[in-house]
């Protein structure tokens, strides 16, 4: 990564690509990708916050309830303070001794949870 949770690939015509990527809580939420580093970044502030508001949130709720790592209401906050990003969603997580079982990627919050 360039910076933590920002990504980067080089293409064919020598210009790269950011995405962001955020993990919490089994949850992974992934940007589309851009040419541009500074929307990257101002991806990466928008997620970090919907992040920290999203772990305050669970931090109130038994670890083992059912509760949704990313509300709507969450979800629309982003997109109010970043119109542009397109967001995927999806979970890795551990059972049965297992790791690192995924689901698969959905860009509809609602089936993702």
């Amino acid at each position: 990564p360039i910076q933590r949770h920002i990504y980067a690939v080089r293409l064919a015509d020598n210009m790269s690509r950011y995405w962001v990527q955020g993990n919490w809580r089994e949850f992974r939420v992934v940007t589309q990708r851009t040419y541009s580093l500074t929307q990257a970044v101002d991806w990466h502030i928008a997620l970090q916050a919907a992040k920290e508001v999203a772990l305050a949130r669970l931090a109130g709720s038994p670890p083992d309830a059912a509760v949704t790592p990313l509300t709507q209401q969450e979800y629309i906050q982003i997109i109010q303070v970043e119109p542009d990003i397109q967001l995927s969603f999806s979970s890795n997580f551990t059972k049965w001794g297992m790791k690192n079982i995924g689901t698969p990627t959905s860009r509809d919050l609602d089936m993702a949870v």
